[in-house]
């Protein structure tokens, strides 16, 4: 999940790698050595909710995302 975590705060914080993620989160997954289950995630809602996101994030507002974010995690490792 610490991995996760970090492609997810550093996409939440850098347009540009946030655009990665969207358009090739299976190969962020590789690289990052996500488990199957970790990708399926990253794949799946969090990849939806990083659409959504503001371009950019504002500083103020990253903690609070990155709140929202875990909460997105931690209910997708349940599945």
């Amino acid at each position: 999940m610490d991995k996760l975590m970090e492609i997810l705060d550093k996409a939440i914080a850098d347009f540009g790698f946030r655009q990665m993620v969207l358009w090739s989160a299976d190969d962020v997954a590789a690289r990052w050595g996500l488990s199957p289950q970790e990708a399926a995630v990253l794949r799946g809602r969090l990849r939806d909710e990083l659409e959504k996101l503001p371009v950019p994030v504002e500083p103020a507002d990253r903690q609070r995302e990155h709140a929202r974010f875990v909460g997105l995690i931690a209910q997708g490792m349940k599945k």
